[in-house]
């Protein structure tokens, strides 16, 4: 008898999330995943300064091996580039190629309006008060995990 609880609640909203993103981002023309665009996005909003692969893991809560496979197929989509900084060898730093740049600001307020709308629908039917509550308590149980 499968019995409902809130991580698998929130596990199948995750998965229906990324759908709904994924269709959204098809529908421009973007094969990108959501996680690929918000690793673009974060180096983006630096505005050339350099941006570490340890600062993606944090910031997105991912692994170091998930994280690397997604900056890999960047880079080999030419979205990005890696190197080392100088202070630490050991830390991988990411930058935007041109054409990462240009995509990005290309695609960036259809983006904002995606994720718009898609939060307008997930949040449907629930109070203001519901609301509150959800970005109150969503946050501390991503940090209870993390």
């Amino acid at each position: 008898m499968l019995i409902e609880t809130i991580s698998q609640n929130i596990k199948t909203l995750a998965v229906q999330v990324d759908k709904k993103l994924t269709a959204h981002l098809k529908a421009q023309g973007i094969t990108l995943t959501g996680t690929q665009l918000a690793v673009l996005g974060m180096v983006y909003d630096r505005h050339g300064a350099q941006l570490l692969q340890k600062e993606v893991e944090t910031r997105l809560h991912l692994s170091h091996p998930t994280t690397r496979g997604i900056i890999k197929r960047l880079v080999n989509l030419q979205l990005l580039v890696t190197s080392a900084p100088a202070t630490d060898k050991r830390q991988v730093a990411l930058q935007l190629t041109e054409s990462g740049r240009q995509l990005f600001a290309h695609y960036q307020p259809g983006l904002t309006t995606s994720a718009a709308l898609l939060e307008e629908r997930l949040l449907a039917g629930l109070t203001d008060e519901e609301i509150a509550t959800l970005r109150k308590v969503l946050p501390q149980m991503v940090a209870n995990l993390a």
